[in-house]
């Protein structure tokens, strides 16, 4: 679990800060991207010390003051008040005194949070954290200084209406999105596009409407309101794929062979630069090459970077999956991966090879 919040600060241990000025508050606001203020009469009240329970869950720089001239600078009336003051977006919002120790935290996770974050080394492992069930990645090409200025607008809107959802800004232009974006089946020139991703099961639904500005915010309402298809890689099915011993299936072939309730499947899912996927290979081959002359068991593999399939989500390589005969569940392997056992696994779901017959 990440660290680092949602708007890429890393978390504060430290008790709350002492503002007795306003300079004081001039200092930690130039200094921190979040203060979460708290401004109260007397610390010893019961709203300070709900306060004081409640920041000990910040991911954020927390700050108490009881001062007059800090109260007038930010032109408060009596009464205890939590601020949220930032160096981003609305700068500032107050939360008022309508609020408990325990769900604090949570209004300040959720307006602490950037409209939209930057994919860039400094925020790209606060996007990735638990409590972002829906992140939308949009490609905009920073290059276009006029392009992307009106992208990142459209961009902000949505994401002021959608808040359920975080909203993600990757640079086309930066070879250092590279990555992301073939994971989301995107490339640099995918102007205008934008995949929302569900971290848990892994799942995408792509935009390309070539205009972020041009039918954003309809595609994430249907999104919202389940109306968007999954997106699946596929990559096209190689007219070979059947010729060696180790079958090469793909998202287009893959229902076809692997879900095939007259065999016995075992596949594969690795990745091109995976180190344990390459020490399985010749292994895997070899067990291929054994059941060859069986018509009920097939050996298989897929590469999972440009293939996915919905009924199987893939976190890590390589990932073995057995499709019993007969169209049972799918059985998760997580045996030795040696030659003798995987060749014992398959065995006990599909019975020994024919002995040979005597001459």
């Amino acid at each position: 679990v990440s660290t680092q919040s949602t708007w890429g600060l890393k978390k504060k241990t430290q008790p709350p800060a002492d503002i007795k000025t306003v300079e004081d508050l001039k200092s930690l606001t130039k200094s921190e991207e979040l203060v979460v203020l708290g401004v109260f009469n007397d610390l010893k009240s019961e709203k300070a010390l709900e306060f004081l329970a409640g920041s000990k869950k910040f991911d954020a720089t927390a700050a108490t003051t009881t001062s007059s001239e800090v109260r007038k600078h930010l032109k408060l009336s009596d009464g205890d008040e939590v601020l949220l003051l930032k160096q981003y977006d609305n700068l500032r919002d107050d939360l008022g005194s309508s609020w408990t120790a325990d769900d604090l935290a949570s209004k300040v996770s959720s307006l602490g949070r950037r409209l939209v974050t930057p994919f860039t080394e400094k925020y790209q492992k606060s996007i990735f954290v638990p409590e972002n069930k829906k992140i939308a990645f949009a490609v905009i090409d920073h290059n276009d200084k006029k392009g992307s200025k009106k992208d990142l607008e459209c961009v902000t809107e949505a994401a002021k209406k959608f808040r359920e959802v975080v909203f993600v800004d990757v640079d086309s232009s930066d070879s250092g999105a590279s990555r992301v974006l073939d994971y989301f089946g995107l490339s640099a020139s995918s102007k205008g596009a934008l995949v929302v991703f569900e971290p848990q099961g892994s799942a995408k639904y792509k935009y390309e409407g070539g205009d972020l500005c041009d039918g954003l915010e309809s595609f994430v309402q249907n999104y919202l309101d389940g109306k968007v298809e999954r997106f699946l890689k596929k990559q096209k099915t190689p007219e070979d794929w059947d010729a060696e011993h180790v079958k090469v299936l793909t998202g287009y072939n893959f229902n076809e062979i692997a879900l095939d309730t007259n065999k016995h499947v075992f596949v594969e899912f690795y990745a091109p630069w995976c180190g344990h996927c390459k020490q399985l290979e010749p292994v895997w081959n070899k067990l291929g090459k054994y059941f060859r002359k069986r018509d009920d068991i097939v050996i298989a593999k897929i590469d999972a970077t440009l293939n996915e399939i919905a009924e199987v989500p893939v976190e890590s390589f390589p990932t073995l999956k057995f499709f019993p005969k007969g169209g049972s569940n799918i059985l998760d392997y997580s045996g030795e991966r040696n030659y003798k056992s995987l060749k014992k696994y398959v065995v006990s779901h599909a019975g020994p090879n024919p002995k040979k017959k005597k001459a």
